[in-house]
């Protein structure tokens, strides 16, 4: 095989990363807008460039679709070449037509709201409690297997030691009361039980009462907000509740010193260190962006099933869910609210749709 084999089937699937706007245009858009906002003269016209880039064109129409820009068109000097062509076009070249564009912008105070955006999940108002070691719930530092698992930290929230789970899952069903005791104890037992395989949302709810899913989102919320979690949502072809006793199933180990590991979950944008890859992360932002800038209120199955190629549930959720709440994206569910919080499934994600936001504009991401 040539050497540039390899090199063009990298330049292909970085491109397929970064989704169908090219990459220069959210870089000019965010020069023009940082040289916008640090202009002295608010008052002054700038000659708009016939050659205007694309990135220059997006901040343009951004900034008209708001009302932040003014415009005057010069057409002084195509009026003054009519006398010499005698009204013939095919006299005429181009710069006998054109005319001078000229624009002023104006400056824009955006508020950038603290927290998560409007219709992220809602968490656990509990605070974090400091666990400490009970000799009752068995030696600290293995997981049901037997093998050395890591333990609760502040750190981190991948916690796979069983006694800290099993420590946690009693204080959290004792923090109950009545109904929500039970259906607490019910579920842990079943996802115990289950494995790593999970139970799916609908699973879930007739595990409870039909008549209160209000009592079954309670008790996924508080386990999986809990410190540490007593289970979490994953999986790729449909979205499970799992125990976290089960955690190392859906998890990878990387090290964090010469001596400990911790765990992650497999990310296309983690190192095999566990690090984040800078221009990795910023090519999935900016491919979940150009979906919906091109395709204003798609529905996030679309959104899956279009970087299906690139990227998996789990990690098309993830983006979403930092866009969403950096501001520059918006959610909005006409149906109902989601019965069980968490990822949305394949029936959920067919009713959620996205939306640009209005707190951060989408070419600075």
């Amino acid at each position: 095989m040539k050497p540039g084999r390899a090199l063009k089937i990298s330049e292909i699937n970085q491109n397929a990363l970064s989704g169908s706007l090219p990459t220069d245009l959210f870089q000019d858009a965010s020069a023009l807008e940082e040289d916008i906002a640090t202009q002295q003269d608010t008052d002054a016209w700038r000659e708009w460039a016939l050659l205007a880039t694309d990135g220059d064109t997006a901040v343009l129409i951004e900034r008209a679709s708001e009302g932040n820009v003014e415009f005057t068109v010069d057409t002084t000097h195509a009026q003054a070449a009519r006398s010499s062509i005698d009204w013939n076009s095919k006299k005429a070249d181009d710069d006998d037509i054109e005319t001078s564009v000229r624009v002023r912008f104006q400056p824009t105070n955006r508020p950038l709201l603290h927290g998560h955006a409007q219709g992220n999940e809602a968490t656990s108002n509990e605070s974090p409690a400091v666990m400490e070691s009970d000799e009752a719930d068995g030696e600290h530092g293995y997981d049901m297997h037997g093998n050395s698992a890591s333990c609760y930290s502040l750190d981190y929230s991948l916690v796979e030691c069983a006694a800290c789970i099993r420590q946690a899952a009693s204080k959290l069903v004792s923090a109950c009361d009545g109904d929500e005791e039970m259906a607490a104890r019910r579920l842990l037992h079943v996802l115990e039980e289950t494995g790593p395989e999970g139970l799916t949302k609908a699973q879930i709810l007739a595990l409870t009462d039909a008549n209160d899913k209000n009592i079954a989102r309670a008790v996924v919320t508080r386990m999986v907000n809990y410190f540490p979690p007593v289970a979490f949502w994953t999986g790729y072809s449909s979205v499970v509740l799992v125990s976290s006793y089960h955690l190392k199933d859906w998890t990878v180990s990387v090290p964090e010193t010469e001596n400990s590991k911790i765990l992650i979950f497999p990310r296309r944008w983690l190192d095999i260190f566990g690090r984040k890859i800078i221009d990795v992360w910023e090519a999935a932002l900016k491919a979940v962006i150009a979906i919906i800038v091109l395709h204003p209120g798609v529905s996030q199955a679309e959104i899956r099933w279009r970087l299906r190629s690139v990227y998996d549930r789990q990690e098309v959720n993830e983006v979403l869910q930092h866009l969403c709440t950096e501001g520059y994206l918006r959610r909005t569910n006409p149906s109902i609210e989601r019965e069980l919080g968490g990822p949305p499934d394949d029936a959920e994600e067919k009713l959620t749709f996205w939306f640009l936001g209005n707190r951060r504009k989408w070419y600075q991401v």
